[in-house]
């Protein structure tokens, strides 16, 4: 399964008392999954705080609301379905299916499978970079 943020959106640009005082609309787009799935595992995924989750109006992308900075969104939501992946350049962060290798997430390599997985899990002192596909 593949999740990857399509927009936010602010409700409330003023933030009068000093951070997100109404939450952000996220729309998400659903790759290699049902959108109840990606439903499933946004409200699993703790980080996220989302509520109100649901299928938007387009088949392949759900929205929910959240408390959580828009930065952290972005690489929180990468984290849905991501596993720790193997190329001749070394481990990665990466989405998969049935298949193989779907995605390359984090621009980093690591050289051990256990660094990676120290990464994906958040360990501290171990962090990760959300790759650009821009």
């Amino acid at each position: 399964m593949k999740v990857s943020m399509i927009k936010s959106y602010d409700p409330n640009q003023e933030h009068e008392v000093g951070g997100l005082d109404v939450p952000l609309i996220v729309t998400a787009r659903v790759e290699c999954a049902t959108v109840e799935e990606v439903v499933n595992a946004v409200v699993e995924h703790r980080p996220l705080w989302a509520v109100n989750v649901g299928p938007d109006k387009q088949p392949d992308h759900s929205r929910f609301s959240t408390f959580v900075l828009e930065r952290d969104i972005w690489k929180e939501i990468g984290k849905i379905g991501l596993m720790v992946l193997q190329s001749a350049a070394g481990f990665y962060l990466g989405t998969a299916d049935e298949e193989g290798p779907v995605s390359r997430e984090s621009a980093e390599y690591w050289p051990t499978e256990e660094a990676a997985s120290r990464a994906l899990a958040g360990q501290e002192g171990v962090d990760w970079t959300q790759r650009d596909y821009l």
